[in-house]
């Protein structure tokens, strides 16, 4: 989760290598994997694509937030995809 202060800002090539590293390295996962919440989060699968992520599925009305029900992206990354190691 990315604090709201933070979210819009600048991502370094250094910090996505440096997350990469510990999950694929330090930890030996096979695979990162992020969901995003459609209609609250709008830009963050765009943002995940462009990171390399790719898009695993969707699960429809997956989480009640308020009197509402949205949709939940999965994605998901092979350490074998990975361009920043």
């Amino acid at each position: 989760v990315v604090d709201e202060k933070y979210q819009k800002r600048w991502v370094t090539r250094k910090l996505l290598r440096t997350v990469a590293n510990y999950v694929f390295g330090d930890l030996g996962l096979p695979r990162m994997s992020s969901y995003c919440v459609v209609g609250k989060t709008d830009n963050a699968g765009e943002f995940l694509l462009r990171l390399g992520f790719k898009h695993e599925g969707t699960v429809r009305k997956g989480i009640k937030l308020g009197n509402d029900y949205f949709d939940i992206k999965l994605f998901g990354m092979l350490k074998e995809e990975c361009r920043w190691l």
